[in-house]
């Protein structure tokens, strides 16, 4: 009797597992089959994550907030650790024409220097300004006078090994986007430190050319035990329908908000506009958390 018992026990908690298996492979098979129909119906896709906050910052932080600035274009601001819009900033802060600025190229900071007049037409997404320096022809970014020192940023040369090493670390990053298309082409891997000390790498790539899968364009980040992290991607099916396709390229790694953890600036390059956006690293995810976008 109680032989018995004990099989029909095990009998039933072994159903109950297979029960589970079939659910979970049911479950899964319904979210393939989503995103094949949702990939047959769909021109683009794109993996970003945002965060808005700086939008709704209250008035005394924006009054008091300071720029952040890329190739005369104002990115947004931040004050106290917190990140404050373009807008908030341009309608809102007071530190604006002769505030004090440092400004840093990749070879580093070039000097202090002063805004000259901050502008924005009236239906412009972007707000502009320039300094008092006069060279302009190093791409640069600019801050507040003292806050800030550029991050690690080595460009590394590519040999063969490095280059299959590089691509495995894209390939584990595209995850479910890789049924789309997981031809990897590199464009550019950088030997970073986001948090001070700890090196990691940020690699920008796009398929190989051969485009009858679609195209896609992929910011990747591998830390120091080598996890390899999707920053930003997006992908387009219809090569002839593409004017939406962006191609990312790193541009500086700097410490923005002085929360000793450095962000990534990228620039995003669309047919008939380019964008710039602050990537934060924030609770194992990258996030957007201010961006400006400007007409070609």
């Amino acid at each position: 009797m109680g032989d018995n018992s004990k099989y029909s026990k095990n009998k039933l908690i072994g159903k109950r597992w297979v029960a589970i298996v079939i659910i979970i492979f049911i479950l899964l098979l319904i979210a393939s089959i989503s995103f094949i129909i949702y990939v047959n119906v769909t021109n683009s896709i794109i993996y970003e994550n945002i965060n808005d906050d700086s939008s709704s910052v209250d008035d005394n932080i924006a009054s008091q907030s300071t720029p952040i600035i890329i190739n005369n274009i104002i990115l947004g601001a931040v004050y106290d650790n917190k990140w404050v819009s373009m807008e908030r900033y341009y309608f809102k802060s007071i530190n604006k024409k002769g505030y004090d600025i440092d400004v840093f190229t990749r070879k580093g900071k070039t000097g202090s220097y002063k805004l000259n007049e901050v502008s924005k037409g009236n239906e412009s997404t972007a707000a502009y300004t320039s300094t008092t320096r006069t060279n302009y022809k190093d791409e640069y970014f600019a801050v507040k006078s003292g806050s800030t020192t550029t991050g690690k940023m080595d460009a590394i040369t590519l040999n063969e090994d490095m280059t299959k090493e590089y691509k495995d670390n894209v390939i584990k990053a595209l995850g479910i986007y890789g049924v789309l298309n997981n031809t990897v082409k590199i464009r550019e891997v950088y030997a970073i430190s986001l948090i001070p000390g700890e090196l990691s790498y940020i690699i920008t790539a796009t398929n190989d050319g051969k485009t009858g899968n679609g195209v896609y364009s992929i910011v990747v980040h591998v830390n120091n035990i080598g996890d390899a992290k999707l920053v930003k991607y997006n992908y387009v099916k219809d090569v002839n329908n593409s004017s939406n396709f962006g191609v990312y390229a790193a541009k500086f790694i700097a410490d923005l908000n002085g929360d000793n953890i450095s962000e990534i600036i990228l620039q995003e390059t669309k047919e008939f506009n380019t964008k710039y956006s602050v990537m934060e690293f924030r609770n194992g995810k990258f996030y957007e958390v201010l961006s400006s976008l400007i007409k070609n």
